[in-house]
């Protein structure tokens, strides 16, 4: 028994000690558990979130378009006022100001920055594959700390990029473009690295107790839906002001982003547990090997999820949900301005409304995990997103501007509840079926699938079903594409569930009962060697 107990506690003693969580767990447990990892996730989110909206009220602000001229009448085309005889664009905060102080038309404004913003999210998303194909095997190899360092450390270049396209904002169009891809690259680099480490440390935390991992996954989304509201909360402000010049906020996003990568690399502790004289990864020698086998360690990724029946049938439905939902989310401002007639701040308000519907989701998630089932709760959650883009589609089919702008709060208030629900459905059904070792390049192979669905097929959002021109049932193309998707996914998915026949077979808590068993029996052969 002496014996036994000793090498429990050299076991122990190998785990970080934030990085157990004891006990039946709970949102509150796994809060308290996780917090350095957690403060640093919403530091990520609120940094990444914050830039969002101003990125593309900056950009709004960097089009120009030839000058109006007043008809026969001496009366100037909307967004535009007769000064001197000539037509000049409306002052900025007007009711009809164009959003830009070169070019009076608005949906020429809009137009043009959704069409460049959808050949920039190609960029980011190829760029993306670049670096998701060595950032999962580095989260195994160099470990978990380093990689969420390395993405806070991309926003940084991003907020540098954009603070010179800012202060060159006359220069030559193409240089300016160049600049804005540029820092599409690192934000695409920064969101590569980011989900599959943090993926893989919420499975590190939640190593002691699987049961936990739910509920890890759960308050995780809680920090991301925390972040978005801080985010922007404190942007509203900057946005209500209508700015013709951004360079002050860059220059203070660059500043702060400093602070944070210097913060979390003083907080933030190593979650991975490396194999008994495995140091490879540690030396410069064993980083330039564990880089070089950077695409074989992600088709072990691959491997995992093929070996596995359910997850080969439904890892292609996560992304592709995640391609249609993404895809909307990046033409939900556009949409806004245009057929709703909001300005930049009242566009913003989206992203402080919704997400206090998914921070109280989220901070359920693994209460109705544990009651419903993964897969039902995953089933069920599928199709409302997709009844809820259908609503805001609806919306367009009627003439009246308030029946419209009611369907479209209605229909983004449905799928912020059910997409927050979606994600650690979808994490808790990867990570229980995939040994901690193969987390990253798992969650890594998740996100290249998604760039390449991206890449493929995420086009034809903004080119092809979003016209800032369009009338009518037309307007609603976007959210009535997404909600096909998602009929699709739900379909296939309950197939998937129903034909592959999982091994793991889902208990009334939303864990396996093989899971279950296996705890049980390790506990038994430990009662048995202390006997």
């Amino acid at each position: 028994a002496g014996q036994a107990r000793s090498r429990a506690s050299a076991m122990a003693e190998d785990v970080p000690r934030t990085a157990t969580l004891s006990g039946r767990g709970g949102i509150c447990k796994a809060l308290v558990k996780m917090r350095r990892f957690l403060f640093c996730c919403l530091v990520f989110f609120v940094f990444d979130m914050a830039s969002v909206d101003p990125l593309s009220a900056f950009m709004y602000t960097l089009v120009v378009c030839p000058t109006p001229v007043p008809n026969s009448d001496g009366v100037c085309p909307r967004g535009s006022l007769l000064r001197d005889g000539a037509c000049s664009p409306e002052a900025p905060g007007s009711e009809d100001w164009s959003l830009s102080p070169g070019c009076a038309d608005r949906s020429y404004v809009v137009g043009v920055v959704t069409h460049l913003k959808g050949i920039l999210k190609v960029v980011q998303d190829i760029a993306g594959i670049g670096v998701v194909a060595i950032a999962g095997p580095l989260t195994d190899s160099l470990g978990r700390k380093p990689m969420l360092l390395a993405a806070c450390c991309s926003q940084v270049l991003f907020c540098v990029f954009v603070l010179v396209a800012s202060c060159a904002h006359s220069a030559d169009w193409g240089f300016l473009v160049a600049l804005l891809a540029l820092a599409y690259i690192t934000c695409g680099a920064s969101g590569s690295i980011f989900n599959p480490a943090s993926s893989a440390m919420v499975a590190d935390l939640s190593r002691g107790n699987e049961r936990l991992r739910g509920d890890g996954y759960a308050v995780f989304g809680v920090m991301m839906y925390f972040g978005l509201l801080v985010a922007f909360g404190a942007m509203y402000p900057v946005l209500s002001s209508s700015l013709t010049d951004y360079t002050p906020m860059w220059a203070a996003f660059l500043v702060l982003g400093v602070c944070a990568v210097l913060l979390n690399a003083c907080l933030l502790n190593e979650t991975l547990m490396a194999p008994a004289g495995a140091h490879g990864g540690k030396t410069l020698a064993g980083r330039t090997t564990a880089i070089g086998r950077g695409i074989t360690q992600l088709m072990l990724g691959f491997r995992a999820i093929w070996s596995e029946p359910f997850l080969r049938a439904v890892v292609p439905i996560f992304a592709l949900g995640a391609m249609a939902q993404l895809s909307t989310l990046q033409l939900l401002g556009p949409y806004q301005v245009i057929v709703l007639g909001y300005d930049n701040a009242r566009a913003s308000i989206v992203g402080m409304v919704l997400p206090v519907l998914g921070l109280f989701t989220s901070a359920g998630a693994s209460a109705l995990i544990r009651k419903f089932g993964v897969n039902s709760l995953l089933l069920a959650m599928i199709l409302s997103t997709a009844c809820g883009s259908a609503i805001i589609g609806t919306g367009t089919f009627s003439s009246r501007p308030r029946a419209a702008e009611a369907c479209f709060w209605l229909g983004m208030a449905v799928v912020a509840v059910s997409w927050s629900l979606v994600q650690p459905c979808q994490k808790t059904i990867l990570s229980t079926r995939v040994e901690l070792e193969h987390q990253g390049n798992v969650f890594a192979s998740l996100q290249l699938l998604t760039s390449l669905l991206q890449i493929s097929l995420g086009l034809l959002w903004p080119e092809v079903l979003f016209s800032s021109h369009a009338a009518g049932g037309r307007r609603g193309a976007i959210f009535f594409a997404t909600s096909a998707v998602f009929a699709v996914c739900a379909m296939c998915f309950a197939f998937a569930w129903r034909v592959t026949s999982p091994p793991m077979e889902e208990s009334s808590d939303g864990e396996s009962s093989s899971d279950e068993s296996e705890t049980d029996c390790s506990q038994s052969s430990s009662c048995d060697e202390g006997r």
